[in-house]
């Protein structure tokens, strides 16, 4: 059941993160010129959701070695990016079912479940995660 649950969840995270790009390409292409990165990283530093996307992509794309996405993605969730937001729910939801224990899988699913209600409140297509995570949150709540 939870390797059916995972596979659920990773299937929606992966289609609901295709459907977000599919509205975000831009015609300078993935990556971005030193002098692209400049302008783009001024105005995400502004709060520009935008460019914090625009970052995000450019980062992925050359291979994020360095985890240069992942303050930005942080960042697009505090600004209430649906796409960043139902993202990271799907990923503590996912690492919630492998938790052993129960404290940290707790936090887990409270993290997934705040998370996914922000981006269903901006995308209703995010409320069935939502929902999810709660039906698991309360069944576990019953059994403790």
């Amino acid at each position: 059941m939870k390797q059916f649950l995972m596979l659920c969840v990773l299937s929606c995270a992966v289609f609901f993160l295709l459907a977000a790009c599919r509205g975000s390409s831009t015609s300078s292409g993935t990556y971005l010129s030193p002098e692209q990165t400049a302008q783009v990283l001024a105005k995400a530093q502004g709060g520009d959701l935008l460019a914090i996307k625009r970052l995000i992509s450019h980062y992925e794309a050359s291979g994020d070695v360095d985890g240069l996405a992942g303050p930005w993605r942080v960042r697009a969730r505090k600004l209430g990016d649906p796409s960043e937001l139902y993202h990271h729910a799907a990923w503590c939801f996912a690492a919630s079912q492998e938790e052993q224990d129960p404290q940290v899988r707790s936090r887990l699913l409270e993290d997934a479940l705040a998370s996914a209600k922000r981006a269903s409140a901006v995308d209703p297509s995010a409320q069935l995660l939502a929902d999810q995570i709660a039906r698991v949150q309360q069944a576990e709540s019953v059994a403790r």
